[in-house]
C-alpha cells in the first residue's frame, strides 16, 4: 500500500509542486487484499483536490501549503490519512460530497463524482471506511481504513455462517481474480 502511495505522489506532482510541501508518514502495514488501481484512484483524486484547495488559498499571496500522508495499522485494519492545509469544506456541505454530481468546485470546474466513485471503491467494494473532517480555513482531512487479511478474514468467517445472500447484500463477496494483495 505504501508503494502504491509513493507511486502516486509521483503522478501527482504535477498538481502539486507548485503549492504543496509533501509530508509522509508511511507506518509498517499488513498486506490487504484489494483492487490496487481503484484505490490509486481514490487517493490520487484526494491528492489532486487538496492540491486545488491549497491552491486557493497560496494562490495570490505566493506561500505554500502542506498536503500529509500517514498510514498505519490499527488492530487488523489499513489507515490512510491525507490532510491539507486548503480551503477547508464548510460544515453546511459536508454531508453532501459524497452525494453524486456534487462539488465543491465552480461551475464548469468539477464533475462531482470523484467522492462518490472514491465512497463506492471504499466502502462498496473494499468493505472499508471513508471519513472526512474539515475546517473553514484550515483544512480536510480525509481517513481510509481498509480491512487488512485479519480483519477480512475474520469478517469471511462471520459471513459463512450466514445464508449466501446475506452475504451478497453486505457486500463481501468479491471477484478474487481482480483483487491483490497490496503492502
Amino acid at each position: 500500500m505504501n508503494k502504491a502511495i509513493e507511486n502516486t505522489l509521483i503522478i501527482s506532482s504535477n498538481e502539486t509542486k507548485h503549492v504543496a510541501d509533501i509530508e509522509t508518514e508511511l507506518g509498517q502495514l499488513p498486506p490487504v487484499m484489494c483492487h490496487g488501481g481503484e484505490l490509486n484512484q481514490v487517493i490520487l483524486n484526494i491528492i489532486v483536490n487538496a492540491a486545488h484547495a491549497i491552491r486557493d488559498v497560496v494562490n495570490d499571496i505566493g506561500a505554500r501549503g502542506v498536503i500529509r500522508i500517514k498510514t498505519w495499522a490499527d488492530h487488523g485494519w489499513v489507515r490512510i490519512a491525507i490532510s491539507d492545509t486548503g480551503t477547508g469544506i464548510p460544515a453546511e456541505i459536508l454531508d453532501k460530497i459524497f452525494e453524486p454530481f456534487f462539488t465543491t468546485k465552480p461551475v464548469g470546474m468539477g464533475t462531482g463524482k470523484a467522492w462518490r466513485s472514491a465512497r463506492s471503491a471504499v466502502v462498496d467494494k473494499h468493505g472499508g471506511t471513508l471519513d472526512v473532517t474539515s475546517q473553514v480555513g484550515v483544512g480536510t482531512t480525509f481517513t481510509i481504513s481498509l480491512p487488512g487479511q485479519l480483519a477480512r478474514a475474520s469478517a469471511s468467517i462471520a459471513l459463512a455462517s450466514r445464508s449466501p445472500d446475506t452475504a451478497h447484500r453486505t457486500g463481501m463477496r468479491h471477484d478474487r481474480s481482480t483483487i491483490k494483495a497490496v503492502r
